[in-house]
């Protein structure tokens, strides 16, 4: 799997819009959608068609040349740096897998967090989102299924599968802005 993130590059696109969901009334409708999809570029939605993503595309926000990966070019320190917006010398992850000298163990993108996050300045958007007593769901997404200094999402996946296909967790991420009212859903797929 590491050869196979080293190949990709961790070219990922971001389609970030504000979805506004008539099915929920509720006083602010306002919802943010974040999905990553590992090794997309982000000129396929111009030379493919993609009726969905290009649909997405049109009715909300979209970056205009992607994202641009700080380096190490690699999944989960991109990822969570995308979530904290902090560099990976700020955060702490500097691999998809590495040894926690301090901790004395492996991390990779399934290690259960054991105390880890304890630096307050290293706070995720879904730990910001709860702070604010916003409700939030993280989807396979790196560190999601981890404490920041004792908090959590209101909803996170406790290990990335790549045996749940993309369309499932799309279905996923809209059951929670229809069903409940969830102000902020991320997902990635490899």
């Amino acid at each position: 799997m590491t050869q196979r993130c080293i190949l990709l590059s961790i070219i990922i696109h971001w389609i970030l819009f504000m979805c506004h969901i008539e099915i929920i009334s509720s006083t602010d409708n306002s919802r943010l959608l974040i999905i990553s999809l590992d090794g997309f570029r982000h000129d396929y939605l111009k030379k493919h068609v993609l009726r969905t993503l290009n649909q997405i595309q049109n009715e909300g926000i979209k970056t205009k040349h992607g994202m641009e990966p700080t380096f190490v070019t690699m999944t989960m320190p991109n990822h969570v740096s995308i979530a904290t917006g902090m560099y990976q010398e700020d955060h702490g992850i500097i691999h998809n897998r590495f040894n926690d000298t301090k901790l004395k163990k492996f991390i990779t993108f399934n290690t259960k967090d054991i105390g880890q996050w304890t630096d307050y300045n290293v706070e995720p958007i879904w730990i910001t989102a709860t702070k604010q007593n916003k409700k939030s769901a993280v989807l396979y997404w790196p560190t999601s299924h981890n404490e920041f200094n004792g908090i959590r999402p209101s909803y996170y996946t406790s290990k990335y599968s790549d045996s749940v296909p993309l369309r499932e967790k799309i279905d996923d991420a809209i059951t929670f802005f229809r069903n409940s009212s969830f102000q902020l859903v991320m997902l990635y797929h490899l």
